[in-house]
């Protein structure tokens, strides 16, 4: 598919098919199912993946991620099961495959890129689809939760969508001022959106 050439070419680029070398890849997809294949997808195009998700054993989770810790898989597709308390300083690229539920998500898993301070680079794919997977997998409580879970939504679609600075649509979002500088540094900042 297109989403998976393009993440593909995003781990590419950030040097992830080589067995050794310095950084590790996380990406995320919303459903255990989908973690699953599209671990499987970049093992068959050659890239050292493994898999993490909340439905798994707890060996075979221990084992994934001792995996990525010592760097025998480089990349690690993972549900937001993966990452509380999870702190490793070279993610040189976070990819969500398929766009969290809300930008507060969103900002504390991209949060977990270049925390070394050198160079990282985060990668939200969007599609209309993922809007559907996160109404189904937020499809319990009364109207109130549905009302959140909509707004939340409809943030994490602007956020996606519109061609604006993304620092400065974060921070407003968070602080509610619309006042930021722009950062030079996102994909709308340098002009090379993919919409």
């Amino acid at each position: 598919t297109t989403r998976m050439q393009a993440l593909i070419a995003a781990l590419d680029e950030a040097g992830m098919r080589s067995r050794t070398g310095s950084g590790h890849a996380i990406v995320y997809c919303s459903t255990r199912k989908k973690t699953e294949s599209v671990a499987a997808e970049l093992a068959s195009a050659g890239f050292s993946a493994g898999h993490y998700h909340a439905g798994r054993t707890a060996l075979a989770r221990e084992r994934a991620m001792t995996a990525f810790s010592v760097g025998r898989t480089r990349i690690l597709v993972a549900t937001s099961a993966f990452g509380m308390g999870v702190d490793y300083p070279d993610v040189r690229l976070l990819v969500h495959f398929q766009a969290p539920g809300s930008l507060e998500a969103y900002y504390q898993e991209a949060g977990r890129a270049g925390r070394d301070g050198l160079p990282a680079r985060c990668v939200l794919m969007f599609g209309a689809a993922d809007l559907v997977t996160q109404r189904k997998l937020h499809d319990r409580g009364g109207a109130s939760a549905q009302e959140r879970c909509e707004a939340a939504l409809a943030a994490v679609e602007r956020y996606a969508t519109h061609v604006e600075c993304r620092q400065q649509q974060l921070c407003a979002h968070f602080t509610g001022i619309g006042d930021h500088a722009p950062c030079a540094l996102c994909d709308a900042c340098r002009g090379t959106c993919v919409q």
